[in-house]
């Protein structure tokens, strides 16, 4: 399996998955991800692979999103 970096364009599908998964789960109304949080998301030094993308993701968006308000 590929690490992230070498498939950048796939970033902003799987946040926009994984939050949306996120969202339901928690019974939370969802909301589209922000241009900047999918973009600073897109400039991480991606090692890993798809599997280690969820959780922690999903933190720092969330934690990103709050920082712009």
């Amino acid at each position: 399996m590929l690490s992230l970096r070498k498939r950048i364009e796939d970033i902003p599908v799987l946040a926009e998955f994984f939050m949306t998964e996120f969202y339901t789960r928690n019974d939370i109304p969802s909301k589209p991800i922000s241009p900047s949080a999918v973009s600073w998301l897109c400039k991480q030094p991606w090692e890993e692979n798809v599997r280690v993308f969820c959780f922690p993701q999903i933190t720092q968006i969330l934690l990103f999103e709050e920082q712009l308000k």
